[in-house]
């Protein structure tokens, strides 16, 4: 798996270092938006960053390491429209 798809599963499962090395390969992922019109609704044209709110719920439990997963996310320069997003979730 690669591409957006990857980058929201190494979110869901908190993998930082497989997060950075897709980052690190296609930096324009942070400005990418869910392109899936079988998502649902809510996730519709989300960006990477949205996913560590994990509203609603996507999967059973979010990883014990979601703070570093977010760090990474805005290290590498996402948007402060997406984190305001996230943090209005």
């Amino acid at each position: 798996m690669t591409g957006f798809p990857a980058a929201v599963e190494a979110i869901q499962s908190g993998d930082v270092a497989v997060l950075e090395r897709l980052l690190d390969a296609e930096p324009a992922l942070l400005r990418e938006r869910l392109d899936d019109p079988d998502a649902p609704e809510y996730f519709r044209g989300a960006r990477l960053l949205w996913y560590v709110a994990d509203n609603p719920i996507l999967i059973d439990t979010m990883p014990a390491n979601v703070v570093d997963v977010a760090r990474t996310l805005l290290a590498r320069g996402a948007e402060r429209e997406d984190l305001d997003a996230t943090l209005d979730s």
